[in-house]
């Protein structure tokens, strides 16, 4: 009988699960409590009930382990948290609103005709965002409008 609180205690206490380890020895206690129960009913006459209880429930408690270590990846839970992230950080940097575009057109006169398949035009583009920047600690900055230049360069041909 004060096996039995024991390990009713044990299986109350695992059942609290804080982390994946307490979850698999939790499942694992489970399936050896359920496979000793069945041994000890299933021995046959003759045969000590304690020792096919203990068979039945060490096979049934390795078995779930090894089940969950082969369902649960921790890696593939990582990757999946690391996506979530990263469109959560894709869509905060989609937040923005283009007030003005423009070309960078500095040049006071036009590229020659034969020369202009080698320039990439620049741009411009005016947007507007409503962001809290940490610029140092214990220090944000409101940012309100961001000016995005890209400047005209060559075009390398392959």
């Amino acid at each position: 009988m004060i096996r039995l609180v024991v390990l009713l205690a044990l299986l109350i206490n695992l059942s609290a699960c804080a982390t994946w380890q307490k979850e698999t020895l939790a499942y694992m206690g489970g399936a050896f409590a359920g496979g000793a129960a069945l041994g000890a009913l299933q021995s046959p006459r003759g045969d000590d009930p304690a020792m096919h209880g203990l068979l039945w429930g060490s096979v049934a408690s390795a078995a779930v382990g090894a089940t969950l270590v082969y369902l649960y990846d921790e890696n593939r839970i990582i990757r999946e948290k690391e996506n979530e992230i990263n469109s959560l950080k894709v869509q905060l940097s989609e937040n923005k609103m283009i007030l003005e575009e423009g070309t960078s057109q500095f040049l006071e006169q036009e590229l020659p005709v034969d020369l202009t398949g080698l320039v990439e035009p620049g741009s411009w583009s005016l947007y507007e965002v409503d962001e809290w920047k940490q610029s140092k600690k214990g220090e944000y900055t409101h940012v309100d409008k961001i000016l995005e230049i890209k400047p005209a360069k060559l075009k390398m041909k392959k």
